[in-house]
């Protein structure tokens, strides 16, 4: 889904993990491979462990520096989100570009503006070196493939790997979610003014959502408002339908203070569907949500869902 807006969780004070955190500052992995060590590249790494069923709250493990990356335990009950700025090194730029395949470099070449450019090279070139590390693969040689409608996905020889993932990012700030045979959607935005803030969520929102939105205090609407898109952007990109989907066609919760939550889907409520949905916060600017199947996909279907 192709936002048209102008385009995540460190360590607490607390053993009880909030959602909402510092921003990471640079990173440098002792030990790391040769290509990663260097990269200077914050990454905080959170589990989603699956209650009864649903996805349970977010729930910070620790940052972890690049190296550390290896060994996490990653089981089919956990969604992996992993969240880092995109400030690098020349060096580290150079590298990460040569990890991109022939097709990642023409679009890359393609952007008009350097830092879009960049952030792209970094945003691909992060996610070949993550997937990497769950594949025990070279981060060249894994094949990333599209579905019809343009969900990214494995592919080649990894394509029946059970592996799931997904990408978002807004300015300077990657989030990258990974899950085992569940589909999963991410996105994360900046939460600033817009000057068409109401007439994009009258035009987008269902009316429910509308309302919800309206009713908000004006000093909550940017907030309220990305809540909302962020969700449901979230939601079709785990759905791989993109803007074919109707936006108003499902609902969710949006106020700030509120638990995220689906409330409907088409006809269904929200909490008999078969997806969950949580939220995330990035410092004080970022705010993203992540939606993943409820039950894992029999590896077979993999293409199927």
């Amino acid at each position: 889904m192709t936002s048209p807006l102008t385009t995540t969780v460190a360590q607490t004070p607390s053993a009880t993990a909030a959602k909402k955190v510092a921003a990471p500052g640079p990173v440098v992995g002792a030990g790391a491979p040769a290509l990663v060590a260097g990269i200077g590249y914050g990454i905080y790494w959170l589990r989603k462990r699956c209650r009864q069923r649903n996805l349970g709250s977010l729930r910070l493990k620790h940052t972890m520096k690049l190296c550390a990356l290896a060994c996490p335990l990653f089981t089919k009950e956990d969604v992996e989100i992993i969240v880092g700025e995109l400030d690098c090194t020349p060096e580290a730029l150079r590298n990460l570009a040569a990890l991109l395949s022939d097709a990642e470099r023409a679009r890359a070449a393609r952007f008009k503006f350097e830092n879009h450019r960049r952030r792209y090279i970094v945003t691909r070139g992060r996610l070949r070196l993550l997937l990497a590390e769950r594949l025990d693969a070279a981060p060249e040689s894994i094949e990333i493939a599209c579905r019809s409608r343009g969900k990214p996905i494995l592919g080649g020889r990894f394509v029946e790997c059970g592996l799931h993932f997904n990408v978002s990012h807004s300015e300077n700030v990657a989030v990258y979610a990974f899950a085992d045979r569940r589909e999963v959607g991410i996105d994360i935005e900046a939460v600033r003014e817009l000057r068409d803030m109401d007439s994009i969520a009258a035009g987008v929102f269902s009316p429910r959502e509308h309302e919800a939105y309206l009713n908000l205090e004006a000093s909550e609407r940017a907030l309220g408002f990305f809540n909302c898109w962020t969700r449901k952007e979230a939601f079709v990109k785990a759905l791989g339908d993109g803007l074919r989907y109707p936006l108003d066609s499902f609902e969710v919760s949006l106020s700030p203070g509120q638990q995220a939550k689906l409330l409907r889907v088409g006809d269904m409520r929200g909490d008999s569907c078969a997806w969950t949905l949580d939220d995330f916060a990035f410092g004080n600017d970022y705010v993203g949500a992540v939606v993943a199947q409820k039950h894992p996909v029999p590896r077979s279907d993999r293409d199927a869902a």
